[in-house]
């Protein structure tokens, strides 16, 4: 494992970013196509404990954010930033086949362009002989000077490149395209900051299926990718995590699933929350009323008042205390609502709503969280949020009362969401 992942984590966002292939990092997985969930994956080689990273990658070929910046700028919004970044990664894919060393066009080559149910042709990595999987999808197949002849056909099928970007490149992960447009419209300076990448491929992170319960999660540093475990994991077990947003209903997952990728999920989360809403469809049914309030980032327009919005959390408590449910599907459920919550919390805690309410309802999404997606960045909100309102909420209970019980309560509770925070 690296002993230092700091000069990685902390370069300046504009640092030199073809130095990244020093940080490269392969941890204890290796690729599988046997006792995957689908195709092939990761899976891991001992037994691997949460925080440990996994591997670190440079995208092998990426999009010039400069010129994506340059080029949607000079379209006057007749162009998307997701539709110039796509034609600047194809563009750099392209340039990549016609290389004379051809290992960094294998490494995306060796990709599906489809996802599906269905059995479909897996790209046979093995017949690049190269020494391992993992050399091949990390751009390191240097002996390979040709490509072979289905490549050839499919480096020269436009829609079929297309399919490999679509499925497999690696986006903005929290700021969303929209969200990249908006900062990018409020300057007319050409340089693309606050943002060091924008699209690459990351093909042995491409591999990686999907699951609605992670046991991995991602972080960028500039262009590099870090992956670490965030949950226990034993040897021989599949890495995987989520393709979309895991705080999300599991009607939601399931429509994105099979819309966009072209798989019904059958995950542990999914086939519980399934199992348990056929046995309560009560729940099912008032949850979903509710689903307008469980959006990112309602306008203060559309969202209740205080008073108003509470009852409607309250009626959410109700239906996630329902007897038919066990407790460890009332947490799923509940992480399928996180915004829900988290638009609530932005209500209250400018009302006087009580805090220790706020910090009871968000405890128990901290719980949900650390259940099926732990260590998520809307995790670590939540946890920042349970230490602030138990560091305030602890304060204001023992300047009012004075008592050492009140004073060992405090400190109590603010050590045990310190402790949660390292975690």
């Amino acid at each position: 494992m690296p002993s230092d992942l700091s000069p990685l984590l902390f370069r300046p966002p504009n640092a030199d970013q073809s130095s990244l292939a020093q940080f490269t990092f392969i941890g204890p997985v290796k690729v599988s196509s046997s006792d995957v969930i689908h195709g092939r994956g990761l899976i891991a080689t001992r037994d691997i404990n949460p925080g440990e990273c996994l591997f670190v990658t440079p995208p092998t070929v990426s999009a010039n954010i400069g010129e994506v910046k340059r080029l949607w700028s000079g379209s006057n919004g007749k162009r998307s930033i997701e539709e110039v970044a796509e034609a600047s990664l194809l563009k750099s894919m392209k340039r990549s086949i016609k290389a004379k060393d051809k290992a960094t066009a294998i490494s995306f080559m060796a990709l599906t362009s489809v996802h599906s149910d269905a059995e479909i042709d897996v790209p046979d990595i093995g017949q690049y002989g190269a020494s391992s999987s993992t050399d091949v999808l990390l751009g390191r197949c240097e002996e390979v000077s040709a490509l072979k002849a289905i490549d050839e056909r499919r480096a020269n099928d436009k829609d079929e490149l297309l399919g490999i970007v679509r499925h497999n490149a690696f986006g903005p992960d929290y700021h969303n395209y929209s969200r990249i447009e908006q900062t990018w419209m409020a300057t007319s300076s050409p340089d693309p900051s606050p943002y060091s990448r924008i699209l690459g491929m990351y093909p042995l992170a491409a591999i990686i299926n999907h699951s609605c319960t992670s046991n991995a999660v991602r972080v960028f540093s500039g262009e590099a990718m870090a992956v670490h475990a965030n949950a226990p994991i034993k040897e021989g077990e599949e890495i995987v995590w989520s393709y979309l947003p895991p705080a999300q209903p599991y009607h939601a997952r399931q429509e994105q699933t099979r819309g966009k990728y072209g798989f019904c999920c059958r995950c542990k989360r999914c086939i519980l929350e399934n199992e348990a809403l056929e046995a309560a469809p009560h729940v099912w049914e008032g949850l979903k009323a509710l689903d307008y309030l469980n959006e990112t980032g309602m306008s203060t327009a559309t969202i209740p008042k205080p008073e108003k919005f509470d009852d409607f959390v309250e009626t959410v408590e109700k239906l996630l205390a329902d007897p038919l449910l066990s407790n460890e599907a009332s947490r799923s459920l509940r992480l399928g609502y996180s915004n829900l919550f988290i638009n609530f919390f932005n209500t209250a805690l400018s009302s006087n709503v009580d805090r220790s309410r706020i910090l009871s309802l968000a405890t128990n999404l901290h719980f949900a969280f650390a259940s099926f997606h732990n260590a998520s960045t809307e995790h670590l909100s939540i946890l920042h949020l349970c230490y602030e309102l138990a560091a305030t909420t602890s304060s204001t209970s023992t300047s009012t009362n004075g008592s050492s019980a009140a004073g060992d309560s405090a400190r109590k509770k603010i050590a045990f969401w310190t402790d949660q925070l390292k975690r």
